[in-house]
């Protein structure tokens, strides 16, 4: 006897005796072939298993209840479910038991909830596979692989039972005579723990891609990847790696002046609008910041010179617009310097067995430092170093001015310097082009200690660029060392 057959009679009064069964009639008047529920205390083990850690749930609906969705076109096989699970308790929560007639009603409810732990799914419905599809759907294009699925059938050569769970990834297949009270209560507890621990699995998942995510804001995954490095659990203290690179340091001017005009509060804030606008020019231009220095930024690109100086070109580019939302007396426009030079370098990790960082140390990035720090006394935003000009693709696609030769700590060999001014004002850019030759000639007098004829040449670029600050300032000192 089928439980559809049986489902479609009204159910017998029962006796007295008998209020912990529920027997339900046969259509023909044969012989009943019963269905019998056993009493809750002979299932009590089944259904109060012991405590164990509840699921970290997203619901959306009673998160003090398991969602169980009984998909069947006979309401009374609906109403089977429900009326059985209706006392059901697992874990200390009761079920809430959904309801589809349909594989179209099931996919929408599907589609919405996510919080659905357990799906009996009827096979044939509007389709003869109309289960079959649904499972599919469920898996494969809503990519639900937490909610635990039982096929039930009264037709089992509708679909071999070996191929459906090989294929389908169901948790059980029944045929509805063997839906009886004792097989769906250990279908729900199996299901469920599955469902629990399952569940349990994708928060942890979640949890980890997080505080993934999260750590890839302090340390860059681009380094981790320079260290041959999976995730942070795998780098170790002086991990290091060799590397050619071009490193970008840039400093707010005057910072100290401008802070002291704001409170603690303000100047986190204002330190978060500036950063916060300059590393999109760095990422999109495939460098990544190694760190950040208060006001200041470190920036390191592994592939071309020409990375980073379309970077800081960008950044002062950048600067100019936030410059003009900042057109108020306590909210002065910014200035910044930026130096950058290019060389081996040396990426890896620092620092004690309780607390380490990342970075980059060496000569380069000691120069890239002290570039940064001549924009000051070059009063230019932009300056880099010769191995940086000779490491670009075209020198000649920037604007590039030789400014002067520095002597560095601890190094015999003086560094040429050189103005990178594509960012200026576009009236400022155009003069220091017209002079550029001029300018440069002018240097050449200089070192060769022509002071005469350096002036002249000085004079006149000043003249036809009065904005020029590094002409001024050679052509001060010129007249300074003339007059000795």
């Amino acid at each position: 006897m089928s439980i559809e057959t049986l489902l479609t009679n009204e159910k017998r009064e029962s006796s007295p005796a008998d209020d912990d069964e529920v027997i339900f009639a046969e259509e023909d008047g044969d012989e009943s072939d019963e269905v019998i529920f056993a009493s809750e205390d002979d299932d009590e083990a089944i259904a109060r298993p012991s405590q164990l850690p509840r699921a970290s749930l997203e619901i959306d609906c009673d998160p003090d209840a398991w969602v169980v969705l009984s998909v069947d076109d006979q309401m009374g096989i609906r109403e089977a479910v429900k009326m059985i699970l209706a006392d059901f308790k697992f874990e200390g929560k009761p079920l809430q038991v959904l309801e589809a007639s349909s594989e179209q009603e099931a996919r929408a409810i599907a589609n919405e909830r996510r919080d659905i732990a357990l799906m009996f799914v009827d096979v044939v419905m509007e389709r003869e596979d109309s289960g079959l599809q649904l499972v599919r759907y469920i898996r494969e294009e809503l990519g639900n692989t937490a909610v635990r699925l039982v096929l039930l059938t009264g037709q089992p050569g509708q679909a071999p039972e070996d191929e459906v769970v090989v294929r389908y990834d169901i948790d059980n297949y029944l045929t509805k005579t063997e839906f009886t009270n004792r097989k769906l209560f250990s279908t729900v507890v199996t299901a469920l723990r599955a469902f629990r621990t399952i569940a349990q699995l994708e928060q942890s998942k979640r949890e980890m891609a997080q505080l993934a995510n999260a750590s890839m804001r302090f340390v860059p995954a681009r380094f981790l990847q320079l260290l041959n490095k999976k995730s942070l659990v795998d780098v170790e203290l002086g991990n290091s790696v060799e590397k050619k690179m071009s490193v970008l340091f840039a400093d707010i001017r005057s910072f100290t002046s401008l802070s002291e005009q704001m409170g603690l509060e303000d100047n986190f804030k204002f330190i978060n609008s500036y950063l916060s606008r300059m590393e999109p020019a760095i990422a999109e231009n495939g460098g990544f910041i190694d760190k950040y220095l208060g006001d200041g930024i470190m920036a390191l690109f592994e592939q071309t010179a020409d990375d980073a100086l379309r970077a800081a070109i960008a950044m002062l580019k950048v600067l100019a617009e936030y410059n003009q939302t900042r057109q108020h007396p306590r909210r002065p426009p910014l200035s910044v310097g930026i130096g950058i030079n290019t060389g081996d370098v040396m990426l890896g990790t620092i620092g004690g067995h309780s607390r380490i960082d990342s970075t980059a140390i060496g000569d380069t990035v000691n120069l890239a430092a002290r570039l940064e720090q001549l924009t000051k006394v070059y009063q230019s935003p932009l300056l880099i170093s010769h191995d940086t000009l000779w490491s670009l693709h075209d020198p000649m696609a920037y604007c590039v001015r030789f400014i002067g030769r520095v002597q560095v700590k601890g190094k015999a060999k003086l560094v040429g310097v050189f103005e990178v001014f594509d960012a200026e004002p576009i009236e400022i850019r155009e003069a220091k082009l017209q002079t550029k030759s001029m300018f440069e000639l002018a240097l050449v007098y200089h070192y060769q200690g022509q002071l005469e004829e350096a002036m002249e040449l000085l004079e006149e670029c000043v003249r036809q660029n009065p904005e020029d600050a590094i002409a001024m300032a050679y052509l001060a000192r010129d007249r300074k060392r003339a007059l000795v």
